[in-house]
């Protein structure tokens, strides 16, 4: 029995992840081949499902207003990435301390305009609650067959 809970908790983690990779480009199509995306993974335990994405998917979930942020510190790695990602070339310096100048503003002042909220963690569940359904009944029947 085991052997039918672990085939289907991994085809249940797969869906979730589908679900949640097809509601996010759904929301932001510039999210399609992100880090963010590529991030979203599940794991199977005994008896449950744990999924893991980038911490910075709960901003994207919900957005941020301006000032957010104010008194934090962002990674300097996450900063460096996103500079290198829009193709952004430092005036004067380097990278390095083009991103360290990003870093002390955004925890001096915070972010300076709204981040619009694309719930696509909601969305995907939701989504994936239909699918996860139909999963369970196709497992039972195939069960139910072999058994009897």
């Amino acid at each position: 029995m085991e052997k039918y809970t672990q085939e289907l908790l991994n085809t249940i983690g797969a869906a979730i992840v589908d679900s949640l990779q097809t509601a996010a480009i759904a929301q932001n199509p510039t999210l399609n081949g992100s880090d963010l995306l590529n991030s979203i993974n599940y794991t199977v335990n005994k008896n449950s499902i744990s999924i893991t994405m980038n911490n910075y998917a709960r901003y994207v979930e919900y957005g941020l207003k301006a000032g957010t942020n104010k008194g934090t510190w962002v990674p300097i790695s996450i900063l460096i990435k996103w500079i290198k990602k829009n193709n952004i070339t430092p005036k004067q310096g380097n990278i390095n301390s083009f991103a360290y100048a990003i870093q002390r503003a955004i925890h001096k002042r915070g972010i300076k305009n709204d981040v619009k909220a694309r719930p696509f963690i909601r969305e995907g569940l939701a989504n994936a609650e239909k699918q996860i359904q139909n999963i369970i009944e196709v497992s039972l029947d195939s069960i139910l067959e072999e058994i009897l």
